[in-house]
């Protein structure tokens, strides 16, 4: 997506906009899958549904760790470069990055509750959808990322 063109504000509300579609996809298809699809356990006979809730919570963990982890060394990077559109282009593309680190793990937990129906996992999910949320892009976390001026 093109940034040359784009305000501040254009810019920003298209990043609202991919972080909210991550966040409503995730709930959309932890309602089907609950609501519509109703998980059977007998379906998949895991040897230890409980293996899955560990490994989901794991995964959640250690993926949201790395996701900020990359996100504060794209940021250290950005920092120094002088070109605003040049910025926000890679804030963006680190932005995305730890999003899909949040929602895979989510979505994960989502897809393991479907095949065990063990609703730890939904916890597990609602925590990844917390997290995301959290992650709400605004004009002031990115003017505070970046160490933007506030004439932006």
């Amino acid at each position: 997506m093109e940034t040359s063109n784009q305000t501040f504000a254009q810019f920003l509300n298209s990043l609202r906009i991919l972080h909210a579609a991550m966040v409503f996809g995730l709930i959309l298809f932890l309602a089907v899958v609950h609501f519509g699809l109703q998980p059977d356990p007998t379906v998949f006979n895991a040897p230890n549904p409980a293996l899955l809730v560990n490994i989901a919570a794991g995964l959640l963990t250690i993926c949201t760790a790395v996701g900020y982890w990359l996100f504060g060394q794209r940021l250290k990077m950005l920092r120094t470069a002088a070109d605003l559109n040049q910025k926000l282009l890679d804030y963006r593309s680190a932005s995305i990055i730890k999003f899909a680190l949040i929602e895979g793990p989510t979505l994960a937990s989502i897809v393991f509750y479907l095949l065990t129906a063990n609703t730890v996992l939904i916890g597990i999910a609602g925590v990844g959808i917390v997290v995301m949320v959290i992650n709400h892009p605004t004009a002031m976390k990115v003017k505070m990322d970046l160490e933007l001026s506030n004439e932006i």
